[in-house]
């Protein structure tokens, strides 16, 4: 009895493990720097996925932020399906987790960046209506 609820638990865990850590099948990584000049060619959206709070401490020029627990609920009204999207984050992880949720909708063209130092995060754009 012990043995099965152990193995039913060692198999929930790396199941969550899996969902929240490994690598979307897919999914292509560009660095932040390169996203300027592929935008402008595009019908590119930009959708991070941050907290609010780091978002406000600076984020890319034209980047939507919808936190991770927000997105369930608020993804129709600032994102559409049929564009490319790129999904901008702080950690892996949470890139995933959001391509995942939002493959689960209907969205093929997926691709992320991630802010990788404290400078990129940090510098407000200055060029959106929010900032």
């Amino acid at each position: 009895m012990f043995r099965l609820l152990g193995l039913i638990m060692v198999v929930a865990i790396g199941y969550w493990m899996y969902r929240k850590y490994a690598p979307v099948r897919g999914l292509r990584q560009y660095a932040l720097r390169d996203l300027s000049g592929m935008a402008a060619g595009k019908d590119m959206q930009l959708l991070d996925v941050r907290d609010y709070l780091e978002f406000e401490e600076g984020h890319y020029n034209g980047a939507v932020n919808l936190s991770l627990g927000r997105l369930s609920s608020f993804w129709r009204r600032h994102v559409e399906a049929g564009r490319p999207l790129v999904l901008l984050g702080g950690k892996p992880s949470e890139v995933y987790r959001a391509a995942r949720f939002l493959r689960a909708k209907g969205f093929r063209q997926l691709s992320y960046a991630l802010y990788e130092s404290e400078q990129e995060s940090s510098v407000p754009c200055r060029q959106c209506p929010c900032c």
